[in-house]
């Protein structure tokens, strides 16, 4: 819908790190010409200075304008485990209060040991036996069996979590990107009897980084069959 006049205006455009000249000229007659309060907001990836879009956003800094430029951050790994949790419908909460458990016994357990008392056996057989199956599994995934799944904290969210972060360094779009390869990789499996999914930790980290748009996009063309390369090899060409 059109806001009549007098009515404030915010419009959002996205990717304008591909603005071509035509694009750009119309959104300048735009901002210049508006007769309604109004605000633009434009999102885009880093440029170089002499990028047409910055040359415009520069020249209207000229005018009655005013400007506010918002740096994004990278996630940190928190948010970055939110995140890797809702791609993968994980309740993430659940998976927390787990791990919090688990290094409190963990913790009761080495007090147990620095107290030396001839009970520790007994105790500190009580307290570790959460961490019977994690062992298990550890050993199993050793022998390559079966993968790590998210069973347990000690093969949590958490060991996926950092992997991603020391790929990603916290980057949104990689991150999800990077969930979606390994998936496709075969890395990311969903266990449909059990409704969760399985991976093995140590593949994952010695897999191929794809750190890059160009590398992810590349990547995913490799794996297309070869009468289909050859098509978008053809499509490439069409248009300027």
């Amino acid at each position: 819908a059109i806001s009549t006049v007098g009515d404030p205006i915010v419009l959002l455009i996205d990717d304008m790190h591909w603005a071509d000249p035509s694009s750009l000229e119309l959104i300048r007659t735009l901002i210049l010409g508006a007769k309604n309060p109004f605000t633009f907001l434009f999102t885009y990836r880093p440029v170089q200075p002499s990028h047409p879009f910055l040359q415009m956003i520069q020249d209207l800094q000229h005018t009655h304008i005013s400007k506010t430029e918002i740096q994004l951050r990278n996630l940190r790994e928190e948010s970055v485990r939110e995140l890797v949790a809702n791609l993968l419908n994980i309740d993430s909460r659940k998976e927390r209060l787990l791990e919090r458990e688990f290094r409190n016994e963990m913790k009761e357990c080495e007090e147990v040991k620095d107290m030396g008392v001839g009970k520790e056996k007994s105790i500190i057989k009580a307290s570790c036996n959460c961490c019977m199956g994690s062992r298990r599994n550890k050993s199993k995934s050793k022998e390559g069996s079966e993968p790590e799944d998210l069973s347990h904290p000690c093969t949590s969210l958490q060991r996926l979590t950092s992997a991603v972060c020391s790929i990603t360094n916290g980057n949104p779009f990689f991150i999800r990107q990077q969930i979606i390869c390994w998936i496709d990789q075969g890395l990311l499996k969903l266990d449909v009897k059990q409704h969760r999914w399985v991976w093995d930790i140590e593949k994952i980290r010695k897999c191929t980084v794809l750190n890059d748009v160009v590398s992810m996009v590349s990547e995913k063309i490799r794996r297309l069959p070869e009468l289909t390369q050859h098509a978008l090899t053809i499509c490439a060409c069409i248009g300027s």
